[in-house]
């Protein structure tokens, strides 16, 4: 005949080991539902990247990006600096999340008010306020079915108030109907 006393302390123990598992994985998943991490492969064709975080290299994961009816391509670099991000704290099934700056990629602009983009050497930057005003500098500017190229070098600044725009560029190609008036 079993003790009972023994029965208890024997049931408590494989209790508090299966407590003690579980606060195990509960701590794993929480360790892992944010990572820094560096990108190490993109697979630009499936829309996906492996990261090693902490040493830990990563399965092809997707970058978060806009994938609704209304899409953006832009994906990482490698080796650039990520946020592995994994709601259920297993990374396998996390998302990437594009990081900040590093030394090996550093900022490319320093002024508040302006948004720019670089993509290698072409250079697009933006500013808005009150007189709504937009620039761009070495870069082809694709909008729809409209366009118009401005060649490495050259600056363009276009200015938009209600009702005006003003382009001051050194040449400028129109693709699509353009109707000039006076009054």
């Amino acid at each position: 005949m079993s003790d009972p006393f023994t029965d208890l302390v024997e049931m408590l123990r494989k209790e508090l080991s299966d407590l003690r598992t579980k606060q195990d994985d509960y701590d794993r998943r929480l360790n892992n539902m944010f990572r820094e991490a560096r990108v190490t492969k993109v697979h630009a064709e499936e829309g996906m990247a492996e990261v090693e975080a902490d040493g830990l290299p990563s399965h092809k994961i997707p970058w978060v990006t806009r994938a609704g009816t209304q899409k953006e391509w832009d994906p990482p670099t490698e080796g650039e600096r990520v946020m592995l991000f994994s709601p259920t704290g297993e990374p396998g099934l996390g998302m990437i999340m594009h990081g900040g700056y590093s030394s090996q990629f550093p900022q490319n602009h320093n002024k508040a008010g302006e948004h720019r983009r670089s993509v290698g050497d072409k250079v697009s930057t933006t500013t808005t306020g009150e007189d709504k005003v937009s620039k761009t500098e070495n870069v082809t500017v694709s909008q729809n079915a409209d366009s118009h190229g401005i060649a490495a070098g050259e600056k363009s600044k276009h200015v938009v108030e209600a009702g005006k725009i003003t382009n001051d560029t050194p040449q400028m190609l129109a693709t699509r109907d353009v109707h000039l008036a006076t009054g």
